[in-house]
């Protein structure tokens, strides 16, 4: 009796957090309202286009690779695919020398936890797959990739990190942490059926939108305004090659209309560069979690035995939190949706551009394990299933191509 007592008592304990903070994030959205900025402006791209609207992908996979699954533990997947090549593109900071590489194998883990689990989606038939360097290669030619920008905040500069790392030292041969503000490298692909070399180049800065903390001052969200990625995007005239974006904003906004703001002016730059060769992508932003693991207390050698949450309930229960504004996540993402849903769908923004949303979140808020800080992660670790859900997508959405021979479609 007692047992099921607690239960009861846990269950209404997770339906109040949840019922308290979505009336909290509703009222906070609804007192936003008056500066909602309208997506009325957002578009671009000239008369020209006005009549080459995009086609549907008539994918059933593309909207729900990730969204519902679990993550299971699986050592050999582990060992074939959860380890970066040496020597890493990028090195690992000192804080991950001192501590999670620390690690040794032992009988019973072979490797760190956090590299462990493999995410598995409810609905088998459309899986999200590891990336596999030579298969991105294709995947990147056949679309005709010649750039690939990640452009956003730190989680941004960590999605980046992971995608040199497993692409690998045999395709990346400029080693070595970061630069900043810019980041620029080149990926080697060998074309085996036109036996020659493909070169991508690749480019990462941090954006300039949001606040560092909540009572900082708001600094401006810029992409046309942005000398390094223009001169990127812009360094030669051939409109048959395009560009892949990835963007992410939201982590450092401590205000909803300051995002809303920032997510039009987004659209709206993008549009006015009339690129219609290029793919957009934005990311949705990982939840944080609190309770993170007291890094003081743990034996490196041996490694963390952190599991992840099985359900969004857990994390709840035991992940959520309001710090750094952390519980606006989940809203920024709806706006994002709704914002890129009008652009899409609208006569007049959905003429030769679109959005595609790579969403990491419902994976990604189960990883309460792997964490360096309640926001970010280790590496190898969680972050690299952003990549290889980008890898997923990409050929989904490069099959969808061919069978509708067009250079895009809307999701």
């Amino acid at each position: 009796m007692a047992t099921a007592k607690e239960a009861l008592k846990w269950f209404v304990v997770v339906w109040l957090i949840f019922f308290v903070s979505q009336v909290y994030l509703f009222h906070t959205y609804q007192g936003n309202a008056v500066a909602t900025t309208s997506l009325k402006n957002v578009g671009g791209g000239g008369e020209e286009y006005k009549e080459l609207h995009l086609p549907h992908c008539h994918s059933p996979c593309l909207q729900k690779f990730g969204k519902n699954g679990s993550w299971i533990q699986d050592w050999d997947f582990a060992e074939l695919y959860g380890q970066y090549e040496e020597p890493w593109v990028v090195p690992p900071s000192n804080l991950l020398r001192s501590k999670e590489l620390q690690f040794r194998p032992q009988d019973d883990t072979p490797f760190r936890w956090p590299t462990s689990w493999k995410w598995v989606d409810a609905q088998p038939s459309c899986p999200v797959v590891p990336l596999i360097q030579i298969q991105m290669c294709e995947v990147l030619q056949n679309l005709n990739i010649s750039r690939i920008v990640f452009f956003g905040d730190s989680m941004t500069g960590s999605h980046y990190t992971s995608f040199l790392n497993l692409m690998g030292p045999r395709h990346i041969t400029e080693l070595g942490r970061l630069a900043s503000p810019v980041d620029t490298r080149t990926l080697f692909c060998s074309n085996t059926e036109a036996t020659v070399n493909s070169t991508i180049r690749l480019f990462h800065k941090r954006d300039t939108g949001g606040s560092a903390f909540p009572q900082s001052e708001r600094t401006n969200y810029t992409l046309s305004g942005d000398s390094d990625l223009m001169n990127f995007i812009n360094h030669d005239d051939d409109s048959t090659q395009r560009a892949l974006f990835i963007f992410n904003f939201g982590a450092h906004y401590h205000n909803v209309s300051w995002y809303e703001e920032d997510m039009a002016k987004m659209l709206e730059e993008l549009g006015s560069l009339a690129r219609s060769q290029d793919l957009y992508f934005f990311r949705t932003t990982s939840s944080g979690h609190r309770n993170a693991i007291n890094r003081r207390t743990v034996d490196w050698t041996k490694g963390t035995r952190e599991k992840p949450f099985e359900s969004y309930m857990d994390f709840l229960r035991d992940g959520w939190t309001k710090k750094y504004e952390w519980n606006f996540f989940e809203l920024y993402n709806k706006i994002t949706k709704d914002f890129i849903l009008d652009w899409d769908t609208l006569d007049e923004y959905r003429s030769h551009q679109t959005m595609h949303i790579l969403d990491v979140f419902n994976m990604t808020v189960l990883r309460y394990d792997g964490h360096i800080d309640g926001l970010h992660y280790s590496m190898p670790g969680p972050v690299d299933w952003w990549n290889h859900l980008l890898f997923t997508y990409l050929q989904e959405l490069s099959n969808a191509l061919v069978q509708l021979n067009a250079r895009n479609c809307i999701p």
